[in-house]
């Protein structure tokens, strides 16, 4: 089945606000699209599971694939590569069309409010994960190699050589402050410049609602927009399917690579 990316930007609220609008939004996607919603969803384990139930029962129901990230707890990261078994992340959540849920990486560098496990804190309490992995997705008669960095994990971008960061299709799940933003902008535009990826998306929060805008790929598949998009919805003619995807971690130090094979059919 032939699908566009949606790449949808949310103002930011409260978890419930942000679920909803969220919902709101996805209701524009197509029957067999892929949508990719920003960092954060939800950041309390009740929200995130809240809204864990609601995009699974859409994903199928609607017949779409939804990404964003949201505290995970153990239970659900199971499929995770090296992943500690007692800890929650911060992570990116697949949500597939058939039912299907997979968590291929993980938030490297949360901040410290982000671990704060305190009583008074702000009820995240996740885990630094330790690698970014290269996820393999079928597309079509095609594996399309992916990396997806979660908010500050661009700083790899700084830390690894082209060579070792890549693959065709690179994902920003991020949100920045003014000043980080246009500086992630670059590294994105650098890291393409340096043949580190053909692609790269940035999904990102907005300030106030912005009209749809679509931005459509060239008549070579990994030729889409090469910048961060901060329209609440553009979408580029990727003809991605999630069908199949298989995670090699790089690891911070480059040590102890693993490989994890997942099917989303």
């Amino acid at each position: 089945m032939i699908a566009d990316f949606h790449l949808i930007s949310l103002q930011l609220g409260s978890e419930e606000q942000m679920l909803e609008r969220a919902l709101a939004a996805l209701g524009d996607v197509d029957e067999g699209e892929t949508a990719f919603l920003p960092e954060y969803l939800a950041w309390t384990p009740h929200g995130s599971g809240r809204a864990f139930a609601r995009l699974i029962a859409l994903a199928q129901a609607r017949n779409i694939n939804i990404v964003t990230s949201l505290n995970v707890a153990p239970d659900l990261h199971e499929d995770l590569p090296g992943r500690d078994p007692d800890a929650r992340y911060n992570a990116l959540v697949i949500f597939t069309r058939h039912g299907i849920v997979h968590v291929p990486q993980a938030k490297v560098t949360p901040q410290a409010f982000e671990m704060d496990e305190r009583e008074d804190g702000p009820n995240i309490g996740v885990t630094a994960y330790d690698r970014i992995n290269r996820v393999r997705l079928d597309w079509q008669d095609a594996i399309v190699e992916a990396r997806f960095l979660i908010c500050s994990d661009v700083a790899a971008l700084l830390q690894f050589s082209p060579a070792e960061l890549a693959c065709d299709l690179l994902v920003v799940i991020g949100n920045f402050a003014y000043g980080a933003e246009r500086a992630a902008s670059r590294l994105l535009g650098q890291t393409i410049e340096a043949g580190a990826a053909t692609t790269t998306f940035h999904i990102k929060f907005s300030d106030s609602k912005m009209p749809a805008h679509r931005v459509a790929s060239t008549d070579a598949p990994w030729r889409m927009a090469q910048a961060p998009c901060s329209a609440s919805r553009c979408a580029s003619k990727a003809s991605l399917v999630l069908a199949r995807c298989e995670a090699q971690g790089l690891p911070p130090k480059l040590q102890g690579q693993e490989d994890a094979a997942r099917v989303m059919d």
